[in-house]
């Protein structure tokens, strides 16, 4: 093998060792916010938690992060500056704009007007 070539070989190996670890930690989707990264299922769970919280709007993100039920990723979100920013963006990447948009089914009837 020439050097150059065993370079190659290396850096796919540590290419592919990466993503592999990648998809370890976030099963199938990842939201990256700054340092941090959440699955998809804790970003859903983080998205009913807030729709459930009936506090103030300036309470919304203490009442979240002191949740029981809150994914135990989140906390360094919660104890970081700006973690209403950050938890806000998070849930709104995965909230529909329009609510009625995902209606499929003869239920929604009347939801699209």
């Amino acid at each position: 093998w020439s050097q150059s070539t065993l370079y190659e070989t290396i850096e796919i190996l540590v290419k592919v060792l990466f993503l592999y670890n990648l998809s370890l930690t976030c099963a199938s989707l990842c939201f990256q916010e700054g340092r941090l990264s959440f699955s998809l299922d804790a970003v859903r769970r983080l998205q009913e938690l807030t729709n459930n919280t009936l506090a103030a709007k300036q309470n919304l993100v203490v009442s979240v992060c002191k949740h029981p039920l809150l994914p135990q990723i989140f906390i360094p979100a919660c104890q970081g500056k700006g973690a209403a920013m950050t938890l806000s963006r998070l849930v709104k990447l995965i909230s529909p704009v329009d609510p009625c948009e995902i209606c499929a089914n003869p239920s929604c009837y009347g939801c699209l007007t």
